[in-house]
């Protein structure tokens, strides 16, 4: 090991006599234990002493690199400056120089670094270099002008004329963006001045008319613009846009034709053409270009803007414009407003002959509020045209038939009349000749043979012992009719068959509860419900509803804990469900404590009809 206080007062004993060699190799003893930056800088500083310049910078060059990786930057800053101060034009240390500024954040220190670097280069013919170390600066120089300036000026001194217009262009329209207009102007100039076709310019130049409110200026700038460049998209976009602001359809029509030509795929261009049609009054046709853009603002659930869109095209009242307000409407979640949509889309079904959709729609509306008469209607409608379904006048007949023998009255209900049965005719029924019509005298003994022929059948229905197969959906078509016409204990009996069809129970337990809602039978309309959701799981998507309705039957019962208790649950599975909010709050101050119930006295039990 190396005795490093003898070697140091060695070093230093050549160094005074002017042993220049023999003192750097004294030093150069004590790198082989440990690479220090400080013993580099010694040794740099006796190469230069000696007038060795290019030993000397490699010297300091290790010695900085050793400080800048050590973290002492300034020491590092210092030595490579001494290095430019022997080689001014070395490009390695000018660009080390200007990382290690900008790492320190000297940001002015560090473009002037890159910017000597980038002229070097340029000098030497090292084009590639010099647009490598520009684009350095470019990053660097943020917004300011004077930099961005001179960068634009490199750009322009490498021969890269677009690239310094179009960052002259960028400058303008900073200064545009900050109100100075003057400024704006002499470098959108500048842009033009290297690059006569530059389109920033000349769409910034238009910007500037339209601010100065000269709009002729500004589309005869873009007019001149697009006789240099016919093909350039961003050109064609300010133009048709331009054109429409001041008025010349015409113009925009034809620039955005070209648009669509060259980039068919564009939202912007069809957009804009749809403006343009609507302006027309073609509003079907704006329609059909707009549609792709409405469908990617739906897909995208950018619900505001798709909306605003087909804000234009409710007076169409066709199946496309209704399908996607009905998503919008989904989307929302507003239940009056998506089953308005849902019957407005399934009438436009309907009338374009595609009545199943229509029939599922308006169904999907009336699960949606069970007392939508509307919808009601025309299901049943529907349902009888498609025949799932009887016509009603069945349904009566049905009905008749059902009545107790006792009850039921042959000269009101059978449309013909008859004589006394005579035992001698052997219980044959025969009418009087006197009692025909003209016809039925001269035709004789065959039309009587078909009068006893149906008489006998209506009586076989009462008679025969075997079960009719029940058409449980005429049933619920009935009960609705009777509903609608307020003959509420009609409707009950006819809902009463229904529900024996287990396909439908819930959809036609759910009409029989509300019905005896209506007839105030409240319990009567809880046990119904109760049966409802002993059926349901809370995933249904009806759940909740049913709950609701409920909760609704037991505050008309005055059982307000039930009440509560249901309302509370459904507050705990969908916070903003309808007002439950609203409803448990009320109930809260009608509560009878647990105690207090205890003591209160059961109600009699009345008698209920089932009617």
């Amino acid at each position: 090991m190396n005795d490093k206080t003898s070697i140091i007062n060695a070093a230093q004993k050549f160094t005074a006599k002017g042993l220049i060699d023999k003192a750097i190799a004294e030093w150069e003893k004590l790198l082989t234990e440990r690479n220090d930056g400080n013993i580099h800088n010694t040794i740099g500083d006796l190469y230069l002493k000696k007038g060795a310049d290019q030993d000397a910078a490699k010297s300091f060059n290790k010695a900085a690199e050793i400080f800048r990786k050590d973290g002492f930057y300034p020491k590092a800053i210092a030595i490579y400056k001494k290095v430019l101060n022997i080689t001014p034009n070395d490009t390695d240390t000018l660009i080390a120089l200007a990382r290690l500024n900008a790492e320190r954040g000297l940001t002015g220190n560090a473009i002037e670094n890159y910017y000597r670097a980038a002229e070097i280069y340029n000098k030497e013919g090292s084009t590639e270099k010099a647009i490598t170390i520009v684009d350095k600066m470019l990053k660097l120089s943020g917004t300011n002008i004077i930099t961005r300036a001179k960068i634009a000026y490199l750009y322009f001194r490498l021969g890269l004329r677009e690239r310094a217009a179009n960052e002259y262009a960028s400058i303008a329209l900073h200064c545009m963006e900050e109100g100075d207009i003057e400024k704006a102007k002499e470098f959108f100039d500048k842009s033009l001045e290297y690059d006569p076709a530059s389109v920033p310019a000349s769409i910034g130049l238009s910007r500037l008319a339209l601010m100065n409110k000269n709009p002729a200026q500004a589309f005869d700038t873009l007019d001149h613009a697009l006789s240099r460049a016919p093909d350039n998209v961003e050109v064609l976009a300010a133009y048709a846009k331009l054109a429409l602001e001041t008025d010349k359809h015409e113009a925009a029509k034809k620039a955005l034709e070209t648009l669509q030509q060259l980039d068919p795929s564009s939202q912007e261009t069809r957009r804009l053409l749809g403006s343009v049609y609507l302006k027309e009054g073609l509003t079907q046709k704006a329609f059909d270009e707009l549609l792709p853009v409405i469908d990617a603002a739906l897909d995208a659930e950018e619900w505001s803007d798709a909306h605003g869109l087909l804000h234009s095209f409710r007076g169409l009242q066709t199946v496309p414009v209704k399908q996607r307000l009905l998503r919008i409407c989904r989307a929302q979640g507003d239940e009056y407003t998506i089953s308005s949509e849902l019957k407005a889309l399934a009438a436009l079904l309907d009338n374009e002959g595609a009545s199943e959709d229509a029939l599922r729609l308006f169904k999907e509306a009336l699960s949606l509020n069970a007392d939508d008469h509307e919808a009601s209607e025309k299901i049943n409608e529907l349902e009888i045209r498609l025949g799932i379904a009887q016509p009603s006048i069945n349904i009566e007949i049905e009905t008749a038939i059902n009545v107790p023998a006792e009850e039921f009255s042959i000269e009101e209900n059978i449309p013909f009349e008859l004589n006394t049965i005579s035992e001698e005719s052997d219980h044959e029924i025969a009418a009087s000749p006197a009692d025909l019509p003209p016809s039925a005298e001269q035709e004789g003994p065959s039309r009587q043979t078909a009068a006893d022929d149906d008489l006998q059948a209506l009586f076989a229905q009462f008679e025969s012992p075997v079960a009719k197969k029940i058409d449980y959906e005429a049933h619920y078509v009935a009960g609705l009719e009777f509903r609608q016409k307020g003959l509420l204990d009609e409707a009950v009996k006819e809902l009463r068959t229904a529900t024996g069809d287990p396909d439908k129970f819930q959809r036609n337990a759910t009409m029989l509860a509300l019905c005896y809602m209506e007839k105030k039978a409240y319990p009567l309309a809880i046990a119904e419900f109760n049966k409802i959701i002993d059926k349901m799981t809370p995933d249904d998507s009806t759940y909740l509803r049913v709950k609701y309705e409920l909760a609704n039957a037991h505050v008309n019962n005055k059982d307000v804990n039930r009440a509560l208790e249901l309302y509370s649950e459904i507050h705990a599975l969908e916070p903003d469900f309808k007002d439950v909010a609203v409803r448990i709050a009320s109930l809260e101050e009608q509560k009878t404590p647990a105690a207090d119930r205890e003591e209160l006295p059961k109600p009699k039990k009345d008698r209920v009809s089932y009617i």
